[in-house]
């Protein structure tokens, strides 16, 4: 009896912290591919990415140029990432977004469009991209020469 009562505790735990979590999460790529963004009920992270990328402009420097190893970088390599949650905390972040390396599985944002992605509308334009959280109407702009908050 106990073990039965064991595996269905367990079971449920797998059931809500692991599969749903991931499943609630929608990774998206301008049309240009120059920005990827994973949108979730709570966030939406953006990294700048492409061939030659060194991060957004305006983001703090994440390595100078003189720890840069493997290809050129002039001024050195800024934060790739832009996060805002739903209620509008904004960070700058080093990393990738992750995905499993599959950017062609991304559901692409085609300009001129309004897209609801989980809890956001999405505004894409050749100027950048605008989430809005629709409950809070936070959310940020983002291009790569251009990050905002609001």
């Amino acid at each position: 009896m106990k073990r039965i009562i064991l595996l269905v505790a367990v079971v449920a735990a797998l059931g809500m912290a692991g599969i749903p979590a991931a499943q609630a999460s929608q990774y998206v790529r301008t049309e240009s591919g120059r920005v990827r963004c994973i949108v979730g009920p709570d966030r939406v992270a953006c990294e700048a990415s492409g061939p030659g990328s060194t991060g957004f402009p305006q983001a703090p420097i994440s390595m100078p140029e003189s720890q840069c190893r493997y290809s050129p970088c002039p001024g050195g390599i800024h934060f790739d990432l832009a996060e805002v949650t739903s209620s509008g905390a904004f960070n700058w972040k080093d990393g990738n977004i992750g995905g499993g390396g599959m950017p062609q599985n991304d559901m692409v944002l085609n300009y001129g469009q309004t897209y609801q992605i989980q809890g956001w509308t999405v505004l894409p334009s050749s100027d950048g991209t605008r989430f809005t959280n629709d409950a809070t109407g936070h959310g940020m702009f983002v291009s790569i020469e251009n990050v905002a908050p609001f």
